[in-house]
């Protein structure tokens, strides 16, 4: 399945906190499914579910190299010395993140906040938020609108469809 997951919701199957969580959002499915991949409780976006635990452990497994395009705010004002850094890639933990792009597609003095894409071919924990926090920039906002060719088109927060199999296709090669 892709969903589009809304604020608010634990990418889990249960929580011991009683939050909300995104299996909540799929009341109508039958055959037992969890999410594939995370995206943290204030982030929004593309997510996978699936009963597939192949599917899942190629999708998540960082040899696949599976592109991953976000859509971020984040706090102050970003120059092209500190995005060509987090481009070539930051050490998170020890370990160097893989090359990404990042494109600006806004920037408000007034406000200080910065929009941006950024496409990563892996998917650590919190990398995005974190690759930010380690060159001093918080994120406002995270919002994962592409992985591999799927994209959330026609979905609206909440909802969810099955992918067609030219899509499962598509993402396993």
């Amino acid at each position: 399945y892709i969903l589009y997951k809304p604020r608010g919701f634990i990418s889990a199957v249960s929580d011991d906190k009683d939050r909300p969580c995104v299996v909540d959002l799929l009341s109508d499915v039958k055959e037992r499914v969890y999410p594939v991949g995370r995206l943290d409780y204030q982030s929004t976006g593309l997510l996978f579910l699936t009963n597939d635990g192949d599917f899942a452990n190629m999708v998540m497994h960082p040899s696949s190299h599976l592109e991953k395009v976000y859509d971020i705010t984040v706090e102050g004002l970003l120059d092209g010395a500190t995005i060509h850094l987090l481009e070539k890639g930051v050490f998170l933990d020890g370990v160097k993140t893989l090359p990404c792009k990042i494109k600006v597609t806004y920037k408000d003095k007034a406000t200080s906040i910065t929009r941006l894409k950024i496409r990563i071919m892996e998917g650590k924990n919190r990398q995005v938020r974190r690759m930010f926090e380690s060159v001093g920039f918080n994120v406002k906002r995270l919002h994962r609108e592409k992985i591999g060719t799927i994209t959330l088109r026609g979905i609206n927060p909440g909802e969810y469809r099955l992918m067609r199999p030219q899509e499962v296709k598509e993402i396993k090669n």
